[in-house]
Protein backbone atom coordinates (compact mmCIF):
# COMPACT_ATOMS: atom_id res chain seq x y z
CA UNK A 1 0.00 0.00 0.00
CA UNK A 2 1.41 3.28 -1.52
CA UNK A 3 0.53 6.76 0.71
CA UNK A 4 1.24 9.81 -0.30
CA UNK A 5 1.35 12.69 2.89
CA UNK A 6 -1.34 10.46 4.79
CA UNK A 7 -1.32 11.13 8.44
CA UNK A 8 -0.17 7.95 10.78
CA UNK A 9 -3.72 8.13 12.35
CA UNK A 10 -5.33 8.20 9.00
CA UNK A 11 -3.79 6.01 7.91
CA UNK A 12 -4.39 3.39 10.42
CA UNK A 13 -7.92 4.45 10.62
CA UNK A 14 -7.92 3.33 6.67
CA UNK A 15 -6.69 0.13 7.48
CA UNK A 16 -9.06 -0.55 9.83
CA UNK A 17 -11.73 0.51 7.72
CA UNK A 18 -10.73 -2.22 4.55
CA UNK A 19 -9.65 -4.54 6.72
CA UNK A 20 -13.00 -4.70 8.83
CA UNK A 21 -15.41 -3.99 5.16
CA UNK A 22 -13.23 -7.06 3.91
CA UNK A 23 -14.36 -9.32 6.97
CA UNK A 24 -17.68 -8.15 6.40
CA UNK A 25 -17.52 -6.89 10.15
CA UNK A 26 -19.84 -4.18 10.76
CA UNK A 27 -20.01 -3.87 14.21
CA UNK A 28 -15.82 -3.04 13.59
CA UNK A 29 -16.99 -0.40 10.58
CA UNK A 30 -19.70 0.86 13.10
CA UNK A 31 -16.90 2.10 15.71
CA UNK A 32 -14.88 3.79 12.65
CA UNK A 33 -17.79 5.76 11.25
CA UNK A 34 -18.96 9.41 12.55
CA UNK A 35 -22.61 9.28 13.52
CA UNK A 36 -23.88 11.71 10.52
CA UNK A 37 -21.59 9.58 7.96
CA UNK A 38 -23.08 9.70 4.52
CA UNK A 39 -22.20 7.03 1.58
CA UNK A 40 -22.76 6.90 -2.30
CA UNK A 41 -21.53 4.67 -4.82
CA UNK A 42 -22.52 3.53 -8.06
CA UNK A 43 -25.75 1.40 -6.29
CA UNK A 44 -27.42 3.80 -3.87
CA UNK A 45 -26.92 7.23 -1.35
CA UNK A 46 -27.31 6.92 2.42
CA UNK A 47 -27.09 8.95 5.36
CA UNK A 48 -26.42 8.39 9.26
CA UNK A 49 -24.40 5.47 10.70
CA UNK A 50 -27.28 2.87 10.79
CA UNK A 51 -28.54 3.54 7.11
CA UNK A 52 -24.83 3.12 6.08
CA UNK A 53 -24.54 0.23 8.18
CA UNK A 54 -27.48 -1.26 6.72
CA UNK A 55 -26.58 -0.69 3.34
CA UNK A 56 -22.97 -2.08 3.97
CA UNK A 57 -24.64 -5.70 5.81
CA UNK A 58 -26.84 -6.00 2.27
CA UNK A 59 -23.81 -6.16 0.57
CA UNK A 60 -22.08 -8.40 2.52
CA UNK A 61 -25.20 -10.76 2.46
CA UNK A 62 -24.81 -10.64 -1.37
CA UNK A 63 -21.38 -11.76 -0.99
CA UNK A 64 -19.43 -14.89 0.42
CA UNK A 65 -15.98 -13.96 -0.02
CA UNK A 66 -14.61 -10.07 -0.61
CA UNK A 67 -11.01 -9.10 -0.44
CA UNK A 68 -10.09 -5.25 -1.02
CA UNK A 69 -6.50 -4.89 -2.61
CA UNK A 70 -5.17 -1.23 -1.40
CA UNK A 71 -3.11 -0.17 -4.44
CA UNK A 72 -2.56 3.21 -3.71
CA UNK A 73 -3.59 5.87 -0.97
CA UNK A 74 -3.69 9.72 -2.02
CA UNK A 75 -4.52 12.55 0.90
CA UNK A 76 -4.36 16.00 1.26
CA UNK A 77 -4.22 18.45 4.35
CA UNK A 78 -7.85 18.55 4.84
CA UNK A 79 -8.69 14.84 6.18
CA UNK A 80 -9.85 13.53 2.78
CA UNK A 81 -8.19 10.22 1.14
CA UNK A 82 -8.82 8.89 -2.36
CA UNK A 83 -7.75 5.24 -2.14
CA UNK A 84 -7.50 3.16 -5.61
CA UNK A 85 -8.50 0.03 -5.11
CA UNK A 86 -9.25 -3.61 -6.42
CA UNK A 87 -12.52 -5.49 -4.85
CA UNK A 88 -12.75 -9.14 -5.95
CA UNK A 89 -15.97 -10.68 -4.35
CA UNK A 90 -18.20 -14.48 -4.81
CA UNK A 91 -21.69 -13.82 -5.42
CA UNK A 92 -23.82 -16.20 -3.68
CA UNK A 93 -25.12 -17.19 -7.15
CA UNK A 94 -21.10 -17.97 -7.92
CA UNK A 95 -20.62 -15.45 -10.20
CA UNK A 96 -17.44 -13.80 -9.32
CA UNK A 97 -16.70 -9.98 -9.93
CA UNK A 98 -13.63 -8.07 -9.90
CA UNK A 99 -14.51 -4.16 -9.34
CA UNK A 100 -11.79 -1.76 -9.87
CA UNK A 101 -12.68 1.19 -7.78
CA UNK A 102 -12.05 4.52 -6.42
CA UNK A 103 -12.90 5.61 -2.80
CA UNK A 104 -12.84 9.14 -1.41
CA UNK A 105 -13.07 8.97 2.35
CA UNK A 106 -13.26 11.92 4.56
CA UNK A 107 -12.28 12.35 7.94
CA UNK A 108 -14.00 14.59 10.85
CA UNK A 109 -11.74 15.83 13.84
CA UNK A 110 -12.11 12.67 15.53
CA UNK A 111 -10.45 10.70 13.12
CA UNK A 112 -13.91 8.99 12.14
CA UNK A 113 -14.48 7.91 9.04
CA UNK A 114 -17.53 10.86 8.14
CA UNK A 115 -17.96 10.75 3.73
CA UNK A 116 -17.47 7.94 1.37
CA UNK A 117 -18.02 8.33 -1.88
CA UNK A 118 -17.21 5.40 -4.23
CA UNK A 119 -16.38 5.52 -8.29
CA UNK A 120 -16.10 2.47 -9.86
CA UNK A 121 -14.28 1.90 -13.02
CA UNK A 122 -15.29 -1.01 -14.60
CA UNK A 123 -18.50 -2.75 -14.41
Amino acid sequence: MKNFGLETNSLVQLKEYFDAFSSKDAEKLKDIYADDVSLRDWLNSVSGKEAVLESNNRFFAAVTDLEINVKRIYYDANSTAACEIDINLNHKDGTRDELLVVDVIEFNEDNKIKSIRAYIGNV
